[in-house]
């Protein structure tokens, strides 16, 4: 349970919250925490996905942005905050037929699975390797998830 953590102040140099912050209800609490379980220097490293479909239901509270993110862990004290987007439209397009493909019967569901991600993951990697920049619209990116790091 995050609101009950007891591990020493000050005892850790690194905590890793993987795919998990979106099922945090209170996560300046947990942030907060984290803060105190840190060694000075100590770091925290958060992966998060952008694009996600409501799961683990009713607990899939939040969608953060890199920069809201950011932002939070700024207001709450950490430094020297970057991140890294990962992924891209083509991979969040195949993410999303994987997911609507769950819906199908099964019988549906592999005919499906087949002809729009199977036969294709190599060419979709590819195209989000080469096409990083949205050329219709200025100051936008469609990535899967980030990564965070930041320190105490």
């Amino acid at each position: 349970d995050y609101r009950k953590i007891k591990i020493k102040k000050n005892s850790k140099n690194l905590i890793i919250i993987p795919n998990l912050l979106h099922h945090i209800f209170d996560h300046k609490l947990l942030f907060s925490q984290c803060k105190n379980i840190l060694k000075k220097n100590g770091q925290i490293y958060i992966f998060e996905p952008l694009l996600r479909e409501l799961h683990q239901q009713p607990s899939d509270y939040f969608r953060f942005t890199p920069y809201g993110l950011k932002q939070i862990l700024k207001d709450l004290g950490f430094k020297k905050i970057s991140y890294k987007l990962c992924g891209g439209p083509f991979s969040a397009t195949a993410y999303c037929w994987d997911q609507a493909i769950q819906f199908l019967p099964e019988k549906l569901r592999k005919k499906y699975k087949s002809f729009f991600i199977s036969n294709n993951i190599k060419d979709i990697i590819e195209l989000d390797m080469l096409y990083k920049k949205n050329l219709v619209r200025k100051n936008t990116a469609f990535p899967m998830s980030f990564s965070i790091i930041a320190s105490k």
